[in-house]
């Protein structure tokens, strides 16, 4: 069996840190660094499998690859493969649901902290020699205990945030389309949660249901001193809309590890936004994070070819 991986040096960062011996063991392996969209062809024309991350998979592109039985992603979101062509081509497509819940929770935890301690303000000062009592606590800072923490979407990550969340005093409400059994969670509609919470998480795919789900009206029924916090997907918020409420001090802040565009203009205003705080899209960056997505990704492979696939999203 061909297996290609078209752009492994999305999930390796330094070469040889990952092992894929996993992979190796089910079939023949061939990376690829990085492949454009006039690349594709030549990259996958062999390919059975096809591993990937943010290469598109349009219906173009799928129909010129008569080999193709499943795409692997390296990844929760799916959203760069035309799945509905994928379906009528009789390609399967298998995400990785869970590999980061670690990770991606302890992110969003620590944007909680962060934004709640003004840490990283703290830390600049201190650099500076700024260490009087005066300058220590010029900044407005509060405990998470006994605040609430709104969550949208509810899924392996989300439920560990509302642990940890827990862990630290906090209530918790849910928004989403299927309910769980958790427990001392509150599940409510959107605007609900959005009006109610001192912290908004996104933990729900991007798909066409959620793009732009956190629509202008959803930031303006937040509290102004409320904080979004997105690991998800860029495209749940309405990114122009963020801008608006941001400049306008209409929520407090935002932690944020993805944006609609990715990487993102030099003059996107969010890079610069003091009440803004924002990381490169690495909240599954860990070396143990990417090392367990390997491993995923090769079972669903197995399992495929065992005649019992798992993680299909078509």
């Amino acid at each position: 069996m061909n297996i290609t991986f078209l752009d492994q040096g999305t999930v390796q960062y330094r070469n040889g840190e990952l092992d894929y011996s996993v992979l190796k063991t089910l079939g023949h392996l061939t990376t690829f660094n990085t492949t454009s969209s006039e690349e594709i062809s030549a990259h996958a024309e062999d390919a059975e499998v096809l591993v990937l991350n943010k290469v598109p998979m349009t219906r173009a592109v799928l129909e010129h690859l008569p080999k193709l039985k499943l795409i692997a992603m390296t990844a929760t979101g799916y959203d760069n493969v035309d799945v509905a062509a994928a379906r009528e081509l009789g390609i399967a497509v298998a995400n990785v649901p869970g590999y980061s819940t670690n990770s991606v929770a302890q992110l969003s935890i620590t944007f909680m902290l962060a934004l709640a301690t003004r840490f990283v303000d703290h830390v600049q000062d201190t650099r500076k020699g700024q260490w009087k009592s005066d300058a220590r606590f010029q900044y407005f800072s509060f405990e998470l205990a006994g605040k609430t923490l709104g969550i949208v979407g509810f899924g392996t990550i989300g439920q560990q945030v509302a642990r940890v969340a827990q862990a630290f005093g906090m209530q918790v409400l849910v928004s989403t389309p299927n309910e769980k059994s958790f427990p001392n969670v509150s599940y409510v509609d959107l605007n609900t949660l959005a009006q109610q919470s001192d912290f908004v998480s996104i933990h729900c795919l991007l798909n066409e249901k959620t793009t732009k789900l956190i629509s202008r009206d959803i930031l303006l029924a937040m509290k102004p001193t409320a904080f979004l916090i997105n690991t998800a997907r860029g495209g749940i918020v309405d990114e122009a809309a963020l801008i608006d409420v941001l400049r306008e001090k209409k929520i407090a802040g935002a932690g944020l590890d993805v944006l609609t565009k990715e990487p993102p203009d030099k003059k996107n205003p969010l890079l610069t936004m003091e009440n803004v705080l924002m990381t490169p899209h690495v909240a599954w960056g860990p070396l143990e994070t990417r090392q367990r997505l390997v491993g995923e990704i090769a079972e669903n492979i197995r399992c495929f070819v065992a005649g019992k696939p798992r993680n299909l999203v078509n």
